[in-house]
């Protein structure tokens, strides 16, 4: 800015500098805001993430209820200490059947209950390590490459699998 104009700035009444600023630096601002804001985003997802869950359970069924799950999350996290995560889909609906593949699809799971026809499909893919059918219900259970074997995995088995039992049986 020369002399001329920077003297002009100076006695320009207030709202009008802001103004003149906004017009002449505007595009750089917002691209600095928007710059900003990006870095601060990955900064927090990067670094600040919050911690997995300790055991990650995803069901696709049609006997359990969504309120059901948040229960068996409750009382296992109770129960074990540990961090749960049960992540319910209604095997009716196509929008759980997708939402299902994409949760498995990203390998964070460590236990998946589900019908024979997926339950098989995963094991064929070479994603279980081992599945059983769950007496006296239609679904089975599977435990995935990814688990980690402990007494927190075995708690989350065998309570779900009473639950599920009473569920599809009364």
């Amino acid at each position: 800015m020369d002399r001329m104009n920077l003297e002009k700035f100076r006695r320009m009444p207030f709202r009008n500098k802001i103004q003149w600023i906004f017009n002449y630096y505007g595009l750089k601002i917002l691209a600095a805001l928007v710059g900003i804001f990006v870095a601060v985003y990955f900064v927090k997802s990067v670094f600040f993430a919050p911690p997995a869950p300790d055991v990650t359970v995803i069901m696709l069924t049609d006997h359990v209820t969504e309120e059901a799950a948040v229960r068996y999350q409750q009382e296992l996290s109770e129960k074990t200490g540990k961090s749960i995560e049960i992540v319910h889909y209604d095997a009716r609906d196509s929008y759980g059947m997708q939402a299902f593949s994409v949760k498995v699809g990203t390998d964070l799971v460590d236990l998946v209950i589900a019908p024979e026809e997926e339950s098989s499909m995963l094991a064929e893919n070479g994603f279980f390590l081992s599945y059983a059918q769950i007496p006296g219900t239609d679904d089975y259970m599977g435990i995935s490459r990814r688990a980690q074997a402990g007494e927190a995995l075995q708690t989350v088995m065998e309570y779900l699998e009473v639950q599920l039992t009473n569920a599809e049986n009364g």
